[in-house]
């Protein structure tokens, strides 16, 4: 016996965006161990600094973000996608980050 379960909602929409992204990325995985003593101390140093006036602390994936931005304005090569005849070096940086919520996960 199949049992179906309607693809709706929330889970239409991740299902949707992780086939999207699963034709549309390269498989690539890359592990690496860092020391992150220097990072760790950064973000507790900008937490006191702002958290008052802002109402809230930026977290690490925060600043990965923003590292991340950063590093593709550097090295525009990075930033860069494949068309049918050329490779495109985009104009803007268009980040995504997938987050684990209490209606699961959510992509952007």
């Amino acid at each position: 016996m199949l049992e179906r379960v309607p693809l709706k909602g929330v889970r239409a929409i991740i299902a949707e965006r992780m086939a999207a992204s699963a034709h549309t990325t390269a498989p690539v995985t890359l592990f690496m161990e860092v020391d992150a003593t220097e990072f760790v101390a950064a973000r507790h140093r900008l937490k006191a600094a702002v958290e008052k006036d802002w109402g809230f602390a930026p977290g690490y994936n925060d600043l990965l973000a923003k590292i991340v931005a950063l590093a593709l304005r550097k090295f525009p090569a990075l930033n860069a996608r494949l068309a049918p005849d050329a490779i495109e070096l985009l104009s803007h940086v268009n980040l995504g980050m997938a987050v684990d919520t209490e209606r699961g996960c959510w992509c952007r």
